[in-house]
């Protein structure tokens, strides 16, 4: 699910902002946002790794199950929090609000101050501002509370990666503001999108995260998700988190081709069915589990990639594509920096989608062979 948080992050804040009247480049910038806000909390995994490496000089062995067994501790254990990510929301507005005074009042506060000393003028606007836009102190109090209740329940490490996990988003929120048209309102939603659904989907991996810490474990309440499993045999339960996973992307790719007014089926390659004959592959490596997922993703996406960029970068038809995008006109009258823009465009979509097809095809055949082998 690494990659199926973001898809289903888009999909969730296109479908929600389609239904409210929003433009389509503000459709396209929530759902990019919620997708970005949704990956954050999976960057504590390098400080899991850090943890590893420590780990490993003290003694512990070198492999995946060593690696898991104390990154887990470290990794979805803070940043997958329910809690974490509200605050992390809360912030991301907060911070949004704030840059949307500072560019808007400057002159009313400059006025308020126009007998003040001009080298004190930054940081007293600066201090009249965040006072004035009371929605970041707030954000930054439930945030701060947060943390002080991983240190108390936790350690010092486990707040520290909270902190910086809110500071990262609610930077996140500055930069949409300052990036995109999108409103305040619509930044702090789309980020709450991606960093309150992002926790959900780690049900189908390992051990849920517990997601009310560090509330929870403050009152003294024992709330535990327990992990939803496809199958008792664990290489069919992995492949069809693997199938889950590709769905979420194809409702993610759907999502962005209708916001685009572009057709999916234009983009997707025959050339994809090659990809079934990675069923053989059950007669190469031991069925795979969650232990050794591995074995999957390292041979199975190099595939689907690999026929994905040869279909992309084979050579396209330049008048189909101007014509599927509704332009009639000859090629001489067309911009040829607009030319190069759409085939560039049309490239990058035709191998992401008929590398999907591919994988789609390889994980279904697979699937099918497995099924009939155990």
């Amino acid at each position: 699910m690494f990659v199926g948080h973001e898809f289903l992050a888009f999909v969730l804040a296109v479908s929600l902002s389609s239904q409210v009247g929003a433009t389509n480049a503000q459709i396209r910038s929530v759902g990019f946002l919620a997708a970005t806000a949704a990956f954050l909390p999976d960057l504590d995994i390098g400080y899991a790794i850090i943890t590893y490496c420590f780990a490993v000089a003290s003694g512990v062995p070198v492999g995946w199950d060593a690696f898991w067994e104390v990154a887990n501790g470290v990794h979805r254990t803070v940043t997958h929090s329910l809690p974490v990510g509200i605050s992390a929301a809360l912030i991301a507005w907060g911070g949004a609000n704030f840059i949307c005074y500072i560019t808007r009042s400057r002159s009313d506060t400059q006025a308020c101050i126009s007998n003040i000393d001009d080298v004190n003028i930054t940081f007293i606007q600066y201090i009249l501002l965040l006072y004035r836009e009371r929605s970041l102190l707030v954000a930054s109090a439930v945030g701060g509370s947060i943390i002080i209740g991983f240190y108390m329940t936790t350690d010092m490490s486990a707040g520290a990666v909270a902190g910086i996990f809110m500071i990262i988003t609610g930077f996140l929120g500055i930069i949409a503001f300052q990036q995109t048209a999108l409103t305040t309102s619509q930044i702090g939603v789309a980020t709450a999108i991606g960093t309150t659904t992002h926790p959900f989907g780690d049900i189908f991996m390992a051990a849920p995260p517990p997601l009310f810490a560090p509330i929870t474990s403050l009152i003294g309440w024992q709330i535990e998700f327990t992990r939803f499993t496809f199958a008792s045999n664990p290489t069919l339960n992995l492949l069809g988190v693997l199938l889950i996973e590709i769905m979420i992307i194809w409702l993610g790719v759907g999502a962005f081709a209708r916001v685009t007014h572009r057709s999916v089926r234009t983009y997707i390659d025959r050339r994809a069915i090659i990809a079934a004959g990675y069923a053989l592959a059950v007669f190469s490596f031991p069925p795979p589990t969650m232990v050794d997922a591995h074995r999957l993703g390292f041979t199975i996406v190099p595939l689907a990639l690999s026929i994905g960029a040869w279909s992309g970068w084979s050579g396209l038809n330049i008048t189909t594509r101007l014509s599927n995008r509704g332009i009639h006109a000859s090629l001489k009258t067309i911009d040829h920096q607009y030319v190069l823009t759409t085939l560039t465009s049309d490239r990058s979509l035709r191998t992401i989608i008929t590398t999907l097809s591919a994988l789609t095809v390889a994980a279904v055949t697979y699937t099918a062979v497995v099924s009939f082998t155990l």
